[in-house]
């Protein structure tokens, strides 16, 4: 009441001529006011605010006549998103200028400090033996005094004799310093190292968003031993159009195995929405080897995938998506370098078109089985390595059809009948350079699996699945070929038990109920030869925070010694303790692969690391291994196959960055060292999608699928509810 009281009553007695300097109202313990004089004092937590700013004090005194306020003791005044404090200010509210003693402001991120700070307006302040600083540490690790400065808000800060202090230890002096203060888009950072391959590095990158939906990088790298590269990066996303150009090259004197020569990369991604049902996709891929990846990390995608010749590979293609179907129209184009054969490049592979078709299951009024359409038809050329070679055309289709249903016999049994057939045709024999007829092959399948859910935890599935093959050009089965026309016949069975949402049991095998073939009759003469290997499989969450993995593949038999066995053919398994996301992570991996008579044991072994070994000492780290020994576990020595140390020091005001990597054949260490003020993080161009945001269709068509994938069929509803199983396509 006290407060509020003073506060209108200060308004009342002063508003006519508190209007003349702007200011709205004032609030004080006590309040002294002189009309004749025109002189207002506030004492006791004073507090006046105007259109202007916001002052306080333990005591102001305000002159109506200068239009000016003095203040005394732990003054405050607020100025939008600046505040300054001091021991003593004299303020004009008309020009909003004014002088601090013993003052310091505040605007994010940057702080300003003097003997006397001059106010200029509301966004230039004059500093007498001051100085800035953006470390808002007390007292800061480190600050930039000078005699005279000059800064100007959002825009540039200039200090002339300038000494840049790390604590209080004097580190760097300049007649003139001066920076810039405006918010920073772009990122410039300097990364100095040491490789065994390229000796001392140093890899200069700078960026800039030249739109709100692209990023620019600009690279140059010193390298001792190898030469100067160059690269360039640009990265755009808006809604319908997304995309990646990456491009580096360097003029390579390394006096490694490699001669000296200009190696590059250009690499490009992109993929358009044209419409809500139609997009575009395309690819480029310039290599001028094969090793250039492996050896220029700096350059390339975040997965880079290597050409498997030295050239050109290039694609692009049309994606329409129909309501229960899509359909993709493809071109690619491989062009090889072989100075071997021809002083330029040539074309290896065309592919002109490409067309596939794939539908959704589809539900029929007067069928009762879900049925899906598969096809394609391709005009490609045959792989040459040599340009006299004449390009030769070879043109295939391929049309399927596969029909499916979920009959629920019990409440928690379901049978799936399954059925299919595709006809794959080819206009020439490839194996005959002068064929011309038409060339038609035929396969069929039919299958079944049979579900049972045995109390909450167990799921039993029984399952069988046949392919066969015609004969080449007619509708009979193949029965004369070697394996009788019988491409698979096997029953498989599964057992999956899942405890809680996070642990799960699961084993596998089947039965290969094929006849021996006719040019090998011995085989199948053990049983052990047509069990499928059996596989069993654990993921166990111990407690929330440690997983437990673990997966073996067992041999029944040894097919070059045509005998039966009993060994584990992959066994593999990790321990994680942590999430692997989080900044304290442990993991203990292994996979071992039984090996070829005779040859030695090998165990690979992969641990990943990482903690803080402070609170501002954090420390990741991989290594990869391998145990070499005679037998099972009697292992003799470890070889190395990579090591990897991230090392990051929090200091503050700034982050620093050291990189250590031992690998196969070359040995590298960096480290960057940025200013917290400068760290921008860069625009999010790419959506977190499951899908890759470049050939999106491929997560419906795969071109190496077969429709008769006896696995495919195999677990297809292993992870489904019976108890919730509807119909597909509902």
């Amino acid at each position: 009441m006290k407060h509020f009281f003073l506060s209108c009553l200060t308004f009342l007695l002063i508003s006519p001529l508190f209007g003349q300097v702007n200011v709205s109202t004032a609030t004080g313990r006590r309040i002294n006011y002189d009309h004749e004089s025109g002189m207002a004092i506030i004492t006791g937590d004073a507090v006046i605010h105007s259109s202007t700013a916001t002052l306080k004090a333990d005591e102001i005194q305000i002159d109506t006549k200068d239009k000016k306020g003095e203040a005394f003791g732990n003054v405050k005044i607020i100025q939008g998103t600046t505040t300054i404090t001091g021991d003593k200010a004299i303020y004009y509210w008309r020009s909003s200028t004014g002088v601090f003693y013993g003052g310091e402001g505040f605007y994010p991120p940057w702080h300003f400090f003097g003997h006397t700070i001059v106010m200029e307006g509301r966004d230039i302040y004059h500093l007498e033996s001051g100085g800035i600083t953006s470390c808002d540490h007390d007292p800061p690790h480190y600050r930039i005094k000078s005699t005279r400065s000059k800064v100007v808000r959002n825009k540039r800060a200039t200090l002339k004799n300038a000494r840049l202090l790390l604590g209080d230890l004097p580190s760097f002096w300049s007649p003139v310093y001066t920076r810039s203060l405006v918010p920073r888009k772009y990122i410039f950072r300097l990364e100095p190292g040491q490789s065994s391959r390229d000796g001392i590095t140093n890899r200069t990158i700078w960026g800039y968003p030249f739109t709100e939906n692209s990023f620019t990088k600009v690279k140059w790298d010193y390298l001792q031993y190898t030469g100067n590269g160059v690269g360039l990066e640009h990265r755009y996303f808006n809604p319908r159009i997304r995309g990646n150009i990456d491009s580096y090259l360097v003029r390579d004197t390394n006096p490694d195995p490699v001669p000296d020569s200009r190696r590059f990369t250009i690499l490009w991604d992109h993929f358009q929405k044209i419409t809500s049902r139609l997009s575009m996709n395309a690819r480029l891929d310039v290599k001028s080897d094969q090793s250039f990846g492996n050896e220029f990390s700096s350059a390339g995608n975040r997965i880079r995938v290597e050409n498997s010749e030295r050239g050109i590979f290039s694609e692009g293609g049309f994606r329409y998506q129909f309501p229960r179907a899509t359909l993709q129209v493809q071109a690619d184009r491989r062009d090889r370098f072989d100075s071997t054969v021809s002083s330029g490049n040539f074309i290896s592979k065309l592919t002109l078109p490409r067309v596939t078709f794939n539908t959704i299951p589809l539900k029929w009024k007067f069928f009762p089985f879900y049925t899906s359409f598969s096809g394609n038809w391709t005009n490609e050329t045959l792989t040459r390595s040599d340009p006299k070679q004449a390009l030769r055309y070879q043109r295939s289709a391929d049309l399927g059809v596969q029909i499916k249903k979920d009959f629920r016999i019990r409440k928690k049994m379901t049978v799936t009948p399954r059925a299919g057939y595709s006809q794959a045709w080819q206009d020439h024999d490839t194996a005959k350079p002068t064929s011309e007829g038409d060339i038609y092959n035929g396969r069929y399948n039919a299958g079944y699996d049979i579900r049972r859910r045995f109390g909450r935890i167990l799921d039993v599935t029984v399952g069988q699945n046949y392919v066969a093959r015609m004969e080449q050009n007619r509708f009979n089965d193949d029965l004369k070929a070697d394996d009788h026309g019988v491409e698979t016949n096997a029953v498989n069975l599964s057992f999956v038990s899942r405890i809680g949402r996070s642990s799960r049991l699961s084993m596998r095998s089947g039965y290969d109920l094929r006849s021996a073939p006719r040019n090998l009759p011995t085989k199948y003469s053990h049983t052990s030869e047509r069990i499928l290997s059996p596989s069993f499989d654990i993921q166990w969450q111990v407690k929330p925070r440690i997983n437990v993995f673990f997966r073996e593949t067992y041999s029944l038999f040894d097919s070059d010694n045509n005998k039966p066995v009993r060994t584990p053919a992959n066994t593999s398994g990790e321990i994680q303790f942590g999430e692997y996301a989080s900044t304290t992570f442990f993991s203990q991996g292994f996979s071992y692969t039984k090996g070829a008579s005779g040859a030695d044991s090998l165990l690979h072994l992969t641990n990943k690391l990482k903690f803080f070994l402070t609170s501002k000492w954090h420390l990741d780290i991989f290594l990869s291994y391998r145990a070499v020994g005679p037998n099972k576990i009697n292992y003799k020595k470890a070889l190395p196959i990579e090591k990897t140390i991230h090392l990051v020091r929090d200091l503050h005001c700034w982050v620093l960055r050291a990189t250590f990597s031992d690998r196969t054949g070359i040995r590298e260490a960096s480290f960057h060292i940025d200013l917290k003020t400068d760290l921008k993080t860069q625009p999010k161009l790419y959506r977190e999608d499951k899908d890759n945001p470049f050939y999106t269709y491929r997560d419906v068509i795969d071109e190496n699928s077969d429709p008769f994938n006896s696995d495919e069929a195999k677990f297809s509803n292993e992870d489904s509810d019976i108890d919730e199983t509807k119909d597909q396509g509902q």
